[in-house]
């Protein structure tokens, strides 16, 4: 052996016993926000159940874990499907790895009570309707305003997330909202009508925890894994002790147990094998990408040529 390939030797093993190339000691940062469907994720840290170096980030809305990935802040979120989307248009280099579930009825959209959309389109006002313009909520006004066969200019937006239109809802400065449970849940107490939902849109809103590309190689793999056992354990705690899961989210989300009882009516939750055939090319997530896409070109959160190729793998799925 020649003193080159002998020095080689010595350099390899000691990259081997300083444990460079071992798995990824950086913590894995994942973004949330107020929603039925990632309550999995604040149940497993309650018990105890995230893999070691996994930290959650509780924001208020999507808007907060959008910016905390644009601004690497976080390596992942959960966030809808075509928030996703957005960000993978702006370059942010997102994979799909879970479908947290699909709302079938948990967005919302709630008007004043006594408020007629006649009356005030007759009396040449505009309708004001709070919706989070940069998020799901704005997907689900063009479905709402086409359900209605009227054109745009028929309504003002107001830039709200759910978290802050109570306020204006009280002060009268808006006559709709565009809102998701526990929020919608104060709008509705205090006299609001729903009047459409997700449930006219199946397939349409997918909630889904995204991770920044970096986060998932080798490095991370077995932690990534390790995320998802944690997310299906705390499903199989909610569906099998639903009342002790339901109970400790009331007291999180300041609501009612019958409350969220309800909000849960209004999304289906996938397990690992459902999970599995909804991140396969071409089933619903790719379905739901050809969808989402020419609404979000038509809301202007999107434009230019966006490219969503293998935008979802089920590689992590347990």
């Amino acid at each position: 052996m020649d003193r080159r390939t002998f020095q080689r030797l010595l350099l390899l093993s000691g990259l081997a016993v300083t444990g460079v190339g071992c798995a990824s000691t950086t913590p894995l940062r994942v973004g949330l926000h107020p929603w039925p469907g990632y309550e999995t994720l604040t149940l497993a840290e309650h018990f105890g159940w995230l893999p070691s170096g996994v930290h959650l980030t509780q924001g208020v809305s999507a808007v907060d874990s959008m910016g905390g990935l644009r601004e690497g802040r976080l390596d992942a979120a959960a966030l809808t499907l075509d928030e996703v989307m957005t960000l993978r248009c702006e370059g942010l280099p997102l994979t799909v790895v879970l479908v947290f579930n699909e709302s079938v009825g948990a967005d919302q959209v709630v008007t004043r009570p006594g408020v007629s959309l006649v009356t005030q389109i007759e009396r040449d006002r505009p309708i004001r309707v709070a919706v989070e313009t940069s998020a799901v909520g704005i997907v689900m006004f063009h479905k709402w305003r086409q359900s209605l066969d009227l054109p745009p200019g028929t309504f003002e937006l107001v830039d709200l997330a759910p978290a802050e239109q109570l306020a204006a809802w009280e002060a009268n400065h808006i006559d709709v909202a565009v809102s998701y449970p526990p929020y919608s849940k104060h709008l509705l107490q205090r006299g609001g009508v729903l009047i459409y939902d997700s449930s006219r849109i199946p397939g349409v809103i997918l909630d889904v925890l995204a991770v920044h590309a970096d986060r998932t190689g080798w490095r991370d793999r077995d932690r990534l894994k390790a995320l998802m056992e944690a997310h299906f354990r705390g499903l199989n705690h909610l569906r099998r002790n639903t009342e002790d899961s339901m109970r400790r989210i009331a007291v999180w989300r300041a609501l009612e147990y019958r409350d969220v009882l309800r909000s849960y009516a209004g999304i289906n939750q996938p397990d690992e094998a459902m999970n599995r055939r909804l991140l396969a090319p071409g089933n619903l997530v790719s379905q739901a990408v050809e969808t989402l896409e020419p609404l979000m070109r038509e809301a202007g959160l999107i434009s230019g040529r966006c490219d969503f190729s293998g935008l979802n793998n089920a590689r992590f799925i347990p």
